[in-house]
């Protein structure tokens, strides 16, 4: 296990944003491992490419530029990058699920059909066209 930094670790409910590498997974949220110059601003177009061992699950919102998306350094700031003994939930309309661990006791069908609900319904609040994103849940 691999720590990014010193320190007491979060103890309260919610999310402490470390990067968190371990023998099974990794989890990274952009701006906790992506360095910006100033010189750089949020609306500098990037591109990327991740590249992980054949086999290896994993899932990135920066995957969004292989669907013609254009992705900015803001974009790469802000992104999310999980990989390991995770599991990809495909919702349908470009929305996927990464999950790692149990949660309760849905199973991944559980987590579709709830997780189509939700983006569907987001979608037609919004008049919102299909897109692709990603929501993450590690426990």
């Amino acid at each position: 296990m691999v720590e990014d930094a010193e320190g007491p670790k979060f103890s309260g409910r919610g999310n402490d944003y470390r990067v968190r590498i371990r023998n099974r997974y990794l989890f990274a949220l952009g701006d906790a491992y992506v360095v910006q110059p100033e010189s750089v601003g949020d609306q500098v177009n990037v591109s990327t490419d991740i590249v992980f061992p054949d086999g290896m699950a994993w899932a990135s919102d920066l995957e969004h530029q292989q669907f013609g998306r254009r992705m900015t350094f803001g974009d790469l700031r802000e992104s999310v990058l999980i990989a390991g003994d995770i599991r990809i939930v495909d919702a349908g309309g470009g929305a996927r699920l990464a999950i790692r661990g149990t949660i309760d006791s849905r199973n991944d069908t559980g987590w579709q059909e709830s997780f189509q609900r939700i983006s569907r319904a987001q979608r037609d609040y919004w008049s919102a066209e299909d897109e692709p994103f990603l929501v993450t849940i590690v426990t």
